[in-house]
């Protein structure tokens, strides 16, 4: 089975009476987990693999910009690598 990977940044708001609830189901579950739980089961239900963590900060705006870099970064590395392939008799180059 083929497969593609996905990576996606997600924002996740919470009502405070959700948080003291899961707070109170037991000491070893925390918000965090619950939540990764939450995203992991659906989807899975859905037949999508999934892997997630879940952090207590707000940085959904920092991760798009994080992972826009990543893409342009590897399309350069990319475009690089093919114009290097294309211009050296195969592919190495001698100075």
């Amino acid at each position: 089975m083929q497969t593609r990977e996905y990576t996606a940044v997600v924002k996740i708001k919470v009502d405070e009476s959700m948080i003291r609830e899961i707070k109170n189901w037991d000491d070893w579950i925390s918000v965090e987990g619950h939540l990764a739980t939450l995203l992991t089961e659906n989807l899975k239900d859905k037949g999508l693999m999934l892997k997630a963590e879940v952090f207590p900060i707000q940085a959904y705006d920092e991760l798009c910009q994080t992972s826009l870099r990543f893409m342009e970064n590897n399309a350069l590395a990319d475009i690089e690598d093919e114009i290097l392939n294309k211009s050296c008799i195969g592919g190495n180059c001698e100075d």
